[in-house]
């Protein structure tokens, strides 16, 4: 193979191993990483085609004797490609089970800037049985016409709380809390670009809900060292006072350190990955969920809540899937 084949070759090879272990390498906040880590799914797909194509190269090279580099990066795709999967598989692809004696249910849904009918989220509620609704991109004004839907789906009524931090529409984010869990009032939030909005009960009877959305890591617009720091803090919410459950868009996978370091101090725990699925794709949702990125989450006090059950939803013409968490309160 000549020199820049070699290259080439090795590049790829390279590539292909940051993207299996972004973490380890100290990578995942690296541009370019950052995005493909995301996409496990996709990647362990594009990885085995590749490494297989590759592959039969190197056979049709045998017969010139110089199979080497073409072969060795074929293992190489291959072993990555089985790496992602590896990983994806102890994530799990499952938590959609029953979720008996449930406490709280917990639904995120990033709606694209109102991309989803008052209807459509009282449809998803009824199915639910939602306590609480995270919803990044969504206008008060939205906001409050979902509750009326579910209110005259359900019969069950819903306080609103929204934020918008300026003009853009994509910063507003609203909150939903079933009129079961009591009356509640706005609370601090984290200072997010996209916006947060917190409810705490008016009693102190219950726990601190937050809803968030952290900018994601576009290059021209958001820069990668806000992104980094605006998840963080987003994920230091569920830490900041007891029992606190936190959910929305946080733009990361538990691939990305700022999340990923946030849930190894502890005690919060990521509930889909607490249930087992934490594989499951929520962006985007034009293709499957197995390919997707699983950016939206659940974020509860480990020792408050014990996740029971997690699942994704389609739902309207957003771009992202619904995430639905139900939690037990667990035992002082």
């Amino acid at each position: 193979m000549r020199p820049l084949g070699v290259v080439a070759a090795l590049v790829l090879a390279t590539a292909a191993v940051i993207t299996c272990a972004p973490l380890p390498l100290g990578l995942s906040t690296t541009p370019g990483v950052t995005q493909a880590v995301a996409l496990r799914g996709a990647g362990a797909l594009a990885l085995l085609v590749l490494g297989l194509v590759v592959g039969l190269v190197a056979v049709a090279l045998r017969r010139r004797r110089r199979p080497l580099v073409a072969g060795a990066l074929a293992v190489v795709l291959l072993a990555c490609a089985a790496g992602h999967v590896g990983v994806l598989v102890a994530r799990g692809w499952g938590g959609a089970g029953p979720a008996a004696g449930a406490d709280l249910v917990v639904v995120t849904l990033n709606t694209e800037v109102d991309g989803v009918a008052p209807e459509e989220l009282a449809e998803l509620v009824d199915e639910t049985g939602a306590d609480v609704v995270a919803l990044p991109e969504t206008s008060a004004e939205r906001a409050v016409a979902m509750a009326a839907a579910v209110e005259r789906r359900t019969g069950s009524g819903f306080a609103v709380l929204a934020e918008q931090v300026d003009d853009r529409p994509i910063a507003a984010t609203s909150l939903l809390v079933h009129e079961r869990l009591g009356p509640h009032e706005r609370a601090d939030a984290p200072a997010l670009d996209l916006s947060a909005v917190a409810a705490a009960p008016v009693d102190g009877d219950g726990p601190l809900l937050v809803a968030v959305h952290p900018p994601p890591p576009i290059p021209g617009a958001f820069p990668q060292e806000r992104w980094a720091e605006q998840v963080a803090t987003a994920a230091a919410a569920c830490t900041a006072v007891p029992g606190a459950v936190v959910a929305g868009d946080l733009n990361a996978t538990l691939d990305h350190a700022p999340l990923a370091d946030a849930l190894d101090a502890g005690p919060c725990v990521d509930a889909a990955a607490a249930t087992g699925a934490a594989a499951w794709g929520t962006w985007p949702a034009a293709v499957p969920a197995v390919l997707g990125a699983p950016i939206d989450h659940v974020l509860v006090d480990g020792r408050a809540w014990q996740p029971l059950s997690a699942r994704v939803e389609r739902v309207g013409a957003t771009d992202h899937r619904a995430l639905v968490v139900a939690l037990a309160r667990r035992e002082p």
